[in-house]
Order: C-alpha cells, then sequence, then structure tokens
C-alpha cells in the first residue's frame, strides 16, 4: 500500500511557485489528515472505492485510454486523482473498463475521422488547410478530419478539396484583409491585421447582404448611392 510519504512526494511535483506565509511541518515531518505534524503517516487513510477492473490512481492521466482512443498521442501533464482503468484496460461508451472493446465504443466517427480526447480548434478544412494562427484551446472528445484529410463545406473529410476551396467568386488569400468590402461599405477603414488562408471576393467582386461575392455593379442601387453621398 502507498504510505503518506509516497502520496506527498508525487503532489511535490505539482505545485506553484506562490510564496504563502504559514506554519508548516519541520523538515523530517508530514501532515496527516487531521493536520497535526507527525513523524510517521499511519496507512489508514481511505480510498475510494472503485468499480470493476478499476484502480484508484492519485495521480492519474487526464487522458485515460478509452475504446475510442485507446493509445492517446496528445495530452496534458495534468495530474488527475481517481478511479482508472487498470493496465490492460479500456473505458467504453458506458463507463466501464473492459479488456476488449465493441464495435459501438470503438467506430462511432465517421469516414476519414478519428476520435481526439484533446483535438484542436483549428481543424484543417479545404477553405483554411494550414491555419497559421490558433488558440491552444483543447476540444474535448471529438471526432476530426485524419492527417492528410480536409473538413469541406458539406462537413466530410476530404483528402482532395476539389473545386470546395472557396465559393463562388472567392479565392483563397495567404494574408487577407480583416475588412473586406461589402455593397453596404465599399470603402472601409481598416487595421493593418493580416487574416491567414481565408477565401475572400476576387477582383472586382464584392460582399452583399448574403454573403455572396457578386460583381460590384450588381450591388442594390440605394446602397451605393448612400455609402458615396456620405463620402467627403
Amino acid at each position: 500500500m502507498i504510505g503518506e510519504r509516497s502520496r506527498m512526494e508525487v503532489f511535490q511535483g505539482f505545485c506553484s511557485l506562490r510564496c504563502v506565509a504559514t506554519c508548516q511541518c519541520k523538515s523530517g515531518f508530514l501532515k496527516n489528515e487531521n493536520g497535526a505534524c507527525v513523524a510517521n503517516c499511519t496507512d489508514n487513510i481511505s480510498k475510494p472505492a472503485c468499480a470493476p477492473n478499476e484502480v484508484f490512481m492519485e495521480c492519474g492521466s487526464a487522458c485515460e485510454p478509452h475504446c475510442r482512443d485507446p493509445r492517446p498521442q496528445v495530452c496534458s501533464l495534468e495530474c488527475v486523482p481517481g478511479c482508472q482503468c487498470k493496465s490492460g484496460f479500456f473505458r467504453n461508451d458506458r463507463n466501464e473498463c473492459v479488456k476488449e472493446c465493441d464495435n459501438a465504443s470503438s467506430n462511432i466517427c465517421p469516414e476519414n475521422e478519428e476520435f481526439k480526447q484533446c483535438g484542436t480548434a483549428c481543424e484543417p478544412s479545404c477553405k483554411n488547410p494550414k491555419p497559421l494562427v490558433c488558440t491552444l484551446q483543447c476540444l474535448v472528445n471529438v471526432c476530426q478530419c485524419k492527417h492528410g484529410f480536409f473538413r469541406n463545406s458539406n462537413n466530410k473529410c476530404v483528402s482532395d478539396c476539389g473545386k470546395d476551396t472557396c465559393g463562388i467568386n472567392e479565392e483563397l488569400t495567404m494574408c487577407g484583409t480583416a475588412c473586406e468590402p461589402t455593397c453596404d461599405e465599399p470603402i472601409r477603414t481598416c487595421t493593418k491585421q493580416c487574416v491567414p488562408n481565408v477565401c475572400q471576393c476576387k477582383q472586382g467582386f464584392i460582399r452583399d447582404a448574403n454573403h455572396t461575392c457578386i460583381s460590384q455593379k450588381d450591388c442594390p442601387p440605394a446602397l451605393l448611392n448612400n455609402t458615396r453621398n456620405s463620402i467627403m
């Protein structure tokens, strides 16, 4: 059984650098569950009861092996205490630890997709195949396109986007404007911000109220006249 000293040693590796003014145990003493400093810890600290094929982990993985993702490739270093599956077992969709997974648990993602316990917030798509800017946000337990596949406008993961890259009268721009011209505002004041890998209207085209790229001469006359009259 794991003694209190071992438990303390486990958690010493996960602590902030904050300085706290407080009374603490002298060297060689450890604080027990009653808050007293003792030289020897007893081993009667209760642990939660775990289900069959589970074991209590004081510093378990944040990415426990699952039938949908038996070998997580990406995981945080977070220390998670609690009951987890024993070695060689996997958690299924019924929250049970099993030796062998059934098809209902292992094949839940559509074609060309795979289950991710910690997926990216910027999944490659036909409109943005190589996101250059992305947050570090972790999307938990999601199906995402396999490597080499891209999500198209029909929400399918494909290896060849073909003509799906951008919409009609659009083109992929490596460094697009953050203030794309519209029929309402054909001339806009804008920052110098670069929006990477984005579909924008081709030259001579402009966004209408339906977010479609149309020829500027096809914009409603009233909108263009109002805009012209407002420019000094």
